[in-house]
């Protein structure tokens, strides 16, 4: 506990249900960037106009390209790419992370952590809900419950 019989954050959390901690957003995982595809899709065309110009035009209008800081703006874009896919990576497991939470905090809340069909109900639920939200995950899942007990 802090100072002043504050609780800290992990402390609060068990105190929460999983329904409470779905309102309270513990279960989503950080936004990514509005323009991350523009910036990727931008950086692409770039790479592939260089690849093509490193293919054809370079030769053709007699071009030394290791004269140039061409190569340099292509290891830009590369960087710049190859940074684009690492936080979108990143990014897919924390979501998967935070998934695999909900999913074992559930089966926990529910009293399903031993049984067999746990993860069908969860996919079902998952698959029935989760366009809505993972409050709907939350409220197919009591539904369906009843059914593997």
């Amino acid at each position: 506990m802090f100072k002043n019989g504050i609780q800290s954050p992990e402390e609060l959390y068990k105190l929460y249900s999983v329904d409470e901690r779905i309102r309270r957003g513990f279960y989503i995982a950080k936004p990514l960037p509005d323009n991350i595809f523009d910036i990727q899709r931008k950086t692409a065309e770039k790479l592939n106009k260089q690849a093509e110009f490193l293919l054809h035009g370079a030769e053709e209008l007699g071009i030394n390209i290791s004269q140039t800081n061409f190569m340099d703006r292509v290891r830009e874009n590369l960087d710049v790419y190859g940074n684009i896919r690492n936080l979108l990576t990143k990014h897919g497991k924390e979501q998967l992370d935070l998934r695999r939470k909900f999913k074992k905090e559930l089966e926990e809340e529910f009293a399903t952590v031993n049984n067999p069909k746990k993860d069908v109900l969860f996919s079902k639920a998952y698959e029935r809900g989760h366009s809505s939200g993972m409050e709907e995950v939350y409220n197919v899942y009591a539904d369906l419950v009843e059914l593997i007990r």
